[in-house]
């Protein structure tokens, strides 16, 4: 199969506008990948991206010209949802050899492994939840991922999921041939491997079962076996069985017996969820709780481990915060609010209201800003979650942390001159602060200072 191995400095698109810093390595399993992947920065916005290319082959093997793909790419580019990756720009090329393909220009999740030591069960389980809203929102799109496994579930700040390499059989034709491109075997489901040609939303789920057992067990599922149970050192967890039921259902080798919605499979898993981990809240004071939603989701909880894991678990200590406003209302309504975070039954867009609501009607204090700056975060609200930032930093100006996160917020909101300049003050109080200078790096396209 032909390599394009674009060289380090290639410049890719109609004016050069991609400069490539290196390609991405292949997943492992992946024994005939379709495209090739490049980190590349974006010389217009100064940001990084991942650019997809699709090997000229690959169009060739299908007789499509590029041009057959445009509606297609569209319609890929029309996708919005929380949990699933971003396709920011599309565009044509020819191989070294003059090939026609294309590329696709995604947006970039950073050490966004989904496999990590760190991650505990209950926070997988969280991250699972995610990775079946995507799935419920591209089937109800009525499209087929094709390749659900851990190397296409990326995490962003340690919270947020995010689904790629979505809608790759939406460019070729025939079930038969995709399943011979597409899908890696510890995690295809055995109509995918046997090119039957008979994929559903079943297909999916199957993958997402051993996908599920994978970031239990950081290992590799049985090619083609349904999952029956988990190694030795699990069996004695409450939770095993009712984990195990779950992933037995889904890999059943008739699709007939599996899963055959995201919702249903995410409802069996939220009961686990809550039977074995959740945390009981204690009791909310602010009345504005009476108007919370009662349906289930696990958003609020996200939001939950973006503030512990990511951003420190001293914001939450009690003893950290000033706090200019200390009215027995103020305190009361703060403390209804942290409570959301513990309810699966909430959602970020309830949760930041609240906060927005709080702010508004109270002088506030940095906690209650921060809180709003990552709910506002979480809900794609990047300009939002700045000017709270910016105005707990105003409160607190010798605040370390919260004028890297402040950077942080601007990075994302695309201002990125002002996270340059933001980082920068934080590195001339703290030179050796290796998280900054990594944070500088990606403003490397900047005028150097």
């Amino acid at each position: 199969m032909t390599e394009l191995n674009f060289p380090p400095g290639y410049r890719i698109g109609e004016h050069g506008e991609y400069q490539v810093i290196r390609r991405q390595p292949i997943s492992e399993g992946v024994s005939n990948t379709f495209a090739e992947v490049y980190l590349v920065k974006k010389m217009k916005v100064r940001k990084k991206f991942a650019l997809k290319v699709l090997r000229p082959e690959i169009i060739a093997r299908y007789k499509r010209s590029v041009s057959d793909f445009k509606d297609e790419i569209l319609f890929l580019m029309e996708l919005r949802h929380k949990n699933i990756i971003i396709i920011d720009d599309y565009g044509t090329l020819k191989d070294r050899e003059g090939m026609p393909s294309f590329y696709l220009v995604m947006e970039y999740i950073e050490d966004g492994s989904l496999i990590k030591d760190k991650y505990s069960i209950k926070k997988m389980l969280a991250f699972f939840v995610q990775i079946l809203d995507g799935l419920r929102y591209l089937h109800g799109k009525n499209i087929l991922h094709r390749d659900i496994k851990p190397d296409n579930v990326l995490i962003q700040h340690d919270a947020v999921v995010k689904i790629t390499d979505f809608g790759v059989a939406k460019f070729l034709e025939s079930d038969e041939l995709v399943s011979s491109v597409v899908g890696a075997p510890a995690y295809a489901p055995p109509e995918q491997i046997q090119r039957t040609g008979n994929l559903s939303f079943a297909s999916d789920l199957y993958a997402a079962g051993k996908t599920l057992y994978t970031m239990i067990t950081k290992k590799l599922p049985e090619v083609g076996k349904q999952i029956s149970e988990l190694p030795e050192e699990y069996r004695n967890k409450k939770w095993h069985e009712p984990l195990v039921r779950i992933m037995r259902k889904a890999t059943e080798n008739d699709p007939a017996d599996r899963y055959t919605t995201a919702e249903e499979m995410k409802k069996d898993v939220l009961a686990v969820y809550k039977k074995y981990f959740q945390r009981m809240p204690v009791q909310i004071l602010s009345p504005v709780q009476k108007h919370v939603s009662r349906r289930f989701g696990i958003a609020a909880v996200i939001v939950l481990l973006i503030i512990i894991t990511f951003f420190g678990q001293r914001f939450l200590r009690q003893d950290y915060f000033i706090k200019p406003d200390d009215s027995p209302e103020f305190r009361n309504a703060l403390a209804g609010g942290i409570e959301l975070f513990y309810l699966p039954a909430v959602s970020s867009q309830v949760i930041n209201e609240y906060f927005d609501d709080l702010n508004r009607k109270y002088d506030g204090n940095d906690k209650s800003l921060f809180y709003a700056a990552m709910s506002a975060a979480v809900i794609g609200k990047y300009g939002e979650s700045a000017a709270y930032l910016d105005r707990a930093v105003k409160m607190y100006p010798d605040n370390v942390d919260l004028k890297i996160t402040l950077g942080k917020a601007y990075y994302d909101a695309g201002k990125i001159f002002e996270a340059r300049r933001t980082w920068k003050e934080v590195q001339q109080i703290q030179p050796e602060n290796l998280k900054v200078q990594r944070l500088l790096n990606l403003t490397l396209l900047l005028k150097k200072d």
